[in-house]
Parts: C-alpha cells; structure tokens; sequence
C-alpha cells in the first residue's frame, strides 16, 4: 500500500508539473526515475532520468541536469556502454562552456573532467586538450592548487603538454598531481613519468627529488634502483650496472605497478643483449610490449623503448626486415601522436638510420641520422651524442 501512495503522489507531482508547464518538468520526470530505483525498477528507472536530462536541458536547468546523469552513467559504466556516456557529457558540457554561472559548479565540473578523462583515455588527445584548457583553471580556482580533486587533471595536462613538446610544462604538472596526490597507488607510475619527461628535458634532479621525498610508497627504492642501474649503464660502466640489477630483488605480484614492471623488463632486455643473449633479450621485449601497448600509446617513453629495444636486437641478429616493421610502426604512431622536433623521436631516428644504412639505403640513413642530430642539438645543445655512435 506504502509503494502505491508513494506512485500516487508522484503521479499527482507530474500531473500538477504538466498543467503548469505543458509537459513534465526534469524534476517531476526525476522524481519518478527516483520511485522505480527504489523499487528496482531499473529500466524504467533509467528511462525517467534520461527524460528528466533532457528536459532539464531545454529548461536550462544544466546543474540538475548532472543529477540526472549521475544514475545514468552508472548504469552505462556498469553495463560496459561507456562509449554512451560522451553523449551527455558533450552536452553539458556545450551547453555550459558559455555561462559563467555554472562555472564553479561541482557537478558540471565533475561532468567536464569525465569528459577529459574519456578523451584522454581514447588517445583523442586534441579534443582532451580543448576540454581541459577550459576546465582546469576553473577548478584550480573551485578546489584549490593544491586540492587532491585536481590531481588527475593535473596529470592529463602533463600527458597533453608532453605530447605537444613542452617539456617543461610538462614535468611541472606531473610534479603538481605527485604533490596533490593521495592514492599511493598512483605514485609509481606518476614518478616514473616526472624522471622520464625530466631525463627528456635533460634534467637530472628527478631521481634525487625521488630519494628525498616523504612519499614512502612500497616500490620507491625499487624505482631509484632501477635508475641507478639504467645511469650507469648510460656512463659506460656495464659490469657495474649488471652487478647492481642482479641485486634487485623484484617479485611482482596483482599490487605492482605496470610502469615499475616494463621498466625492470626493459633494463633487463638491455643488459641481455650487452651480453649477448639475443634470443632471451627478444623474448623479454617481446613479451611486455603488449603491456606497454595496453598501458600507454606508442608515443610515452616506456612503450617507444621497447619498440627501440625490439628493433636493436633484430639489427644486432641481422633480421633486417624485422627491425625494420617495428621501428616504423614507432616512427608512424610519434608521427601521428607527437609535435615536430619532439626529442622522444631522436632516438628511434637514430635507429633507422643505422638500419637504413645496413639495408643500403644510405641517403636516407643521412636524413634520419640528420634528423636525430637536429633534435638533440634544438633540445640539449649536444648534438655529438649520435655523430659519435654513428661515425
């Protein structure tokens, strides 16, 4: 009997809605979303909060509007339609990006970084970047600088300046979601991003401000140990850097982080082939590049290693063709993904141009080669850094 007053009422709030506005208001339409969730009702439910959405929008009531799409992107993310929830966001967020009214709202600032997320999440990192440079100044100003809130905004700003060649900018803002952030979590793959970025910029203080941090997460002096190693391979020092990996103790469990795991493989790929291990340097590349394909784009810095990494084991095995198929692929996906003069290009140009060159293709291993040299000299000065390793 309680259920049947309750629809009683509610039908009596739409009919009272209808006579004075023609049609049912978003919040009469809401309210009876609201009766069938609570009878779990779901799809008429969700049918009731889609209207009252609608009808929120052509009221113009954009904040209420949010409240009905909280149910209905649960429901969609639940039901493994995410794809169906940029409808909606593109909406609000169309309808607001004008009103300074609704600026500072949480609802539709929540709704406008869940659009971010969804374009960043897909590599559509040029409609990611038009969201974000309206909403992150907003909600710099709602939350605060330094408001764990805008933490995942301020790691999608880094990953858009990073593409875009702004180095850094980048670390910046990669550096601003470590110092926000409050999910531990998080932190490894987020300092692994700030030393890579900030090697790429040719800085060197990323590591050092990794060791003097307070954050204490559980994989922290893993990571510190596996730069020290991948420093001292880069200084020369190969027997040094064995001895020190030999002395990592890594058992990797569902708790790990991705970055931390490609990261170990990668430097153990390296260390094989300096000893000549080619067979077991390619299977450790070659299994954890799907990893780093399902994790990041080609275009970050830990799957364009082992693109590089795979190429460098079939030149030194003299499988030509095979080195060649993945070294393009990276060079297409930076291409497609990456500003001009991007110093990440620099070395999969080097390794072209050495695997042109074996194939006979020498003027073109010039223009590759040519254009490494261009790169590292317009980003650190040093421009003999491939002149050396190539003549």
């Amino acid at each position: 009997m309680r259920i049947q007053y309750l629809y009683f009422l509610t039908s009596v709030f739409v009919l009272l809605s209808l006579s004075l506005y023609g049609q049912p208001s978003g919040a009469a339409l809401r309210a009876l979303a609201i009766q069938f969730e609570k009878t779990q009702q779901l799809d008429s439910s969700i049918h009731y909060f889609d209207s009252a959405f609608h009808q929120y929008v052509i009221q113009k009531h954009y904040a209420s509007a949010t409240l009905a799409y909280s149910p209905i992107e649960k429901y969609l993310l639940d039901s493994g339609f995410i794809d169906s929830t940029h409808y909606y966001m593109r909406i609000v967020f169309d309808s607001t990006i004008n009103l300074p009214r609704y600026h500072y709202n949480p609802g539709i600032l929540k709704v406008k970084q869940s659009l971010a997320t969804y374009y960043y999440d897909r590599i559509m990192y040029d409609s990611a970047k038009v969201v974000l440079a309206h909403m992150m100044p907003l909600a710099i100003k709602a939350y605060g600088q330094r408001s764990p809130q805008n933490t995942k905004v301020y790691a999608m700003q880094s990953t858009m300046d990073f593409h875009n060649g702004l180095l850094p900018s980048a670390t910046k803002w990669m550096k601003m979601s470590i110092t926000t952030n409050r999910d531990d979590e998080q932190l490894p793959e987020m300092w692994i991003n700030y030393i890579e970025y900030s090697l790429l910029n040719a800085e060197w203080t990323a590591i050092d401000e990794l060791k003097s941090t307070n954050n204490d997460f559980s994989e922290k002096n893993l990571i510190k140990d596996l730069y020290a190693v991948q420093a001292t391979y880069q200084r020369g020092q190969l027997a040094n850097a064995m001895k020190t990996f030999d002395n990592i103790n890594f058992t990797p469990d569902t708790t790990t982080s991705r970055s931390v795991i490609l990261k170990y493989n990668y430097i153990k790929s390296v260390l094989l082939l300096e000893k000549g291990e080619f067979d077991e340097a390619l299977n450790i590349a070659k299994m954890y590049l799907p990893m780093a394909q399902s994790a990041y784009p080609v275009s970050h810095p830990l799957t364009a290693a082992y693109y590089e990494q795979i190429c460098r084991v079939y030149y030194e095995k003299s499988d030509f063709g095979a080195a060649r198929e993945f070294i393009e692929k990276l060079i297409y996906g930076m291409e497609q993904q990456l500003a001009a003069g991007h110093p990440l290009k620099a070395e999969a140009y080097f390794e072209y141009s050495r695997l042109l060159s074996a194939l006979g293709g020498h003027e073109l291993s010039y223009v590759q080669i040519d254009t490494a040299i261009q790169i590292t000299k317009a980003n650190t000065q040093e421009e003999g850094i491939f002149l050396a390793r190539c003549y």
